[in-house]
């Protein structure tokens, strides 16, 4: 049911995919990175204030980069540490985010419309 908001998940309508299906792709896969560890939103955020030295990264904030409300730019290479993935992919999958046309999460698969199909790292499972 619509209710003046966008639809929290995209239809998959086999076009090219714009911004804020990126991001929320993206989102899908900080999800299911976090889930594949067994955090909740609140326990990633406290590692992350561990691993970075600050206390500025809250539950809320993990949910607005899963929802795909943000890109967590300067967070990125404490995700990767906090999850157990390389720098590199994290960096990977958040220029994809970013509409970076060049780059693509190299743990997802290419549909035939081109889009990237996300996977649970643990399971291999689509998002």
């Amino acid at each position: 049911m619509w209710s003046g908001r966008r639809a929290r998940h995209a239809v998959d309508h086999g076009g090219p995919m714009d911004g804020d299906d990126r991001r929320r792709r993206f989102g899908g896969y900080l999800a299911g990175l976090r889930q594949g560890t067994g955090l909740s939103q609140r326990q990633l955020a406290a590692r992350l204030c561990t691993v970075s030295g600050t206390h500025s990264v809250t539950r809320n904030e993990v949910s607005r980069w899963e929802r795909g409300e943000r890109v967590p730019e300067s967070w990125l290479p404490f995700l990767a540490r906090a999850l157990g993935v390389g720098p590199a992919d994290m960096e990977q999958a958040a220029a994809y985010a970013r509409g970076d046309q060049r780059s693509r999460p190299s743990s997802t698969r290419r549909r035939p419309g081109g889009s990237p199909d996300y996977r649970e790292p643990a399971t291999g499972r689509a998002l």
